[in-house]
């Protein structure tokens, strides 16, 4: 728990990637991804089956921000993040 408080007050890490980027949202706790247009349903289909959901309010593909949200969203962006 103290860990997640002190993540809080950090400030977000934005990675780029050829369109879009990934946002570490420390604040609300949650890995966003963020693309310039509209991804292919087949990255939809993909951010949907490993738990991500969309925002409407942020306008992102999101989940919990955990090592394992890290993990998947290098494999499926193919990204360093």
């Amino acid at each position: 728990m103290e860990k997640k408080e002190a993540n809080a007050t950090k400030g977000n890490k934005i990675t780029e990637f050829e369109g879009g980027k990934v946002i570490l949202n420390y604040e609300i706790d949650r890995l966003q991804i963020q693309h310039d247009t509209k991804p292919e349903q087949s990255i939809i289909n993909e951010l949907k089956s490993a738990g991500f959901k969309w925002s409407p309010f942020y306008k992102v593909w999101q989940r919990q921000l955990t090592n394992n949200a890290l993990y998947i969203t290098r494999n499926i962006l193919k990204i360093a993040c």
